[in-house]
C-alpha cells in the first residue's frame, strides 16, 4: 500500500509531499497547480516513462537540459521508500529498507522486477479526471479480468494462459515427433540392403586388416629406405668433410709457411731497415767528426789568436815604453840644451874654459 508521495523538482513542483489514505485518495485543485504533475509521477516511478530530461523542472536545468540537482519521485511503499531519480551523477531507481540502500539502473525504458513487486501498481489503480467511469463502462469479461487482479485471481488467469500454451507447444512437438517417426520408418524400409552392407563392411574390415599389415610393413621398410638414405648422407658428408679436411690441412701448412716466410721477411725489413739507421748514424757521425776536426782547428787558431793577441799587447806596451822614454829623452836633451845655453863658457871662478 502507498503511504505517501514526494516530488523534488518534478515539473512544477520544487519539493512537494502528499500522505494517502489508505483507501480511495482523490486529488483536488485549481487548474494548472500541478495535480497532474503527481499522476505524472506516479506513472515516472511505474513505467519508467516519459524518458529524457521533460520531467526536470525548469529552474533545475543547465544550458543543455540537463538537471542541475537531483529530481527524484519517492514513494513510500509498506516498510520501504522506493524512488526514481535522475541527476548528473545518477539515473536509476532506489530502493531505501532496513537492509539498506540498493541502487537499480534504469535502462531504457524497462521497470526492474523487483520495483514492480513491491509497488504492485497497474492502471487500475490509477485514474484522470476525464477517464470513463470505473468498471461501469467496461464488458463483464474485462470486469472480471480486473477484480481477477485486484484479488490476484490473475495469476491463476496467468497460469491457465501458460498452461494452453504449453499444451498448445507440446501438441506441436508431438505432431513433429509423429512425422519424424513415419519419416524414419520410411527410411528404415528403405534401407533392406544394410545386411549385404554388414557383409561387404565384414569384407571391407577383412581387407582393411590385411592393407594395414602391409601399409606398416611398407612404413617399416620406408623407414629404414630413410634411415639408409640418411647414413648414406652422412657418409658423403663425411667423405666431404674428409677432403675438405685435407684440404684445410694443405691451408694450414701453406698458411704456416707463408707464416714462417712472412717473418723471416718482417726480419730482414727490420734488418734492412737497422742498416738504414746505422748508415744515418754513420752520415751524422762523420759529419759531427768532420765538425769535430774543424772545431779542434778553431781552437787552435782562437789559441794562437789569442796568444798573437798578447804578444801584440806586449809590444804595444814595449812601443809605449819606447814612446815614452823617447819623449823622456827629447825632453831631457831639450832641457840639457836650455842648461848649456844657459852656462858661461869661462868659469867664473877659475877664469877656464868650461868645455860644453
Amino acid at each position: 500500500m502507498i503511504k505517501s508521495i514526494e516530488l523534488t523538482n518534478f515539473e512544477s513542483h520544487k519539493h512537494s509531499e502528499f500522505v494517502f489514505s489508505p483507501y480511495i485518495n482523490i486529488i483536488t485543485g485549481q487548474s494548472n497547480h500541478g495535480k497532474s504533475s503527481i499522476i505524472r509521477g506516479l506513472y515516472w516511478i511505474k513505467d519508467n516513462k516519459p524518458a529524457g530530461n521533460s520531467m526536470v523542472s525548469f529552474w533545475n536545468r543547465d544550458t543543455k537540459g540537463l538537471p542541475k540537482d537531483k529530481t527524484s519521485v519517492e514513494i513510500i511503499v509498506d516498510s520501504s521508500i522506493i524512488s526514481r531519480e535522475k541527476s548528473k551523477d545518477f539515473n536509476g531507481y532506489k530502493i531505501k529498507s532496513k537492509e539498506g540502500i540498493k541502487k537499480l539502473e534504469a535502462i531504457g525504458q524497462n521497470v526492474p522486477d523487483e520495483i514492480t513487486e513491491k509497488l504492485n501498481l497497474s492502471n487500475t489503480n490509477i485514474q484522470y479526471q476525464f477517464d470513463r467511469p470505473f468498471l461501469l463502462d467496461e464488458s463483464s469479461a474485462e470486469v472480471a479480468r480486473i477484480f481477477n487482479k485486484v484479488v490476484h485471481l490473475d495469476t491463476i488467469d496467468k497460469v491457465q494462459a501458460k498452461a494452453e500454451q504449453l499444451r498448445r507447444q507440446t501438441n506441436s512437438e508431438i505432431t513433429q515427433a509423429k512425422e519424424t517417426i513415419k519419416t524414419l520408418t520410411t527410411q528404415i524400409e528403405s534401407l533392406q540392403w544394410i545386411e549385404e552392407a554388414e557383409k561387404l563392411e565384414n569384407e571391407y574390415e577383412a581387407t582393411l586388416q590385411e592393407y594395414n599389415a602391409v601399409k606398416i610393413d611398407y612404413i617399416t621398410l620406408n623407414n629404414l629406405l630413410i634411415a639408409y638414405n640418411k647414413q648414406k648422407n652422412i657418409i658423403e658428408k663425411w667423405e666431404k668433410i674428409k677432403v675438405a679436411k685435407d684440404i684445410i690441412d694443405e691451408i694450414d701448412n701453406l698458411k704456416y709457411t707463408i707464416d714462417t716466410v712472412s717473418n723471416e721477411y718482417n726480419k730482414l725489413r727490420q734488418l734492412y731497415s737497422d742498416k738504414n739507421k746505422l748508415l744515418m748514424k754513420l752520415k751524422v757521425s762523420k759529419k759531427i767528426l768532420l765538425q769535430a776536426s774543424i772545431v779542434d782547428e778553431i781552437e787552435e787558431l782562437n789559441s794562437e789568436i789569442k796568444k798573437i793577441t798578447k804578444e801584440k799587447q806586449l809590444l804595444d806596451s814595449i812601443l809605449n815604453s819606447i814612446i815614452s822614454n823617447k819623449n823622456i829623452i827629447e825632453e831631457s836633451k831639450k832641457a840639457i840644451d836650455q842648461y848649456k845655453n844657459l852656462l858661461p863658457n869661462v868659469c867664473p871662478l877659475c877664469g877656464s874654459r868650461i868645455k860644453q
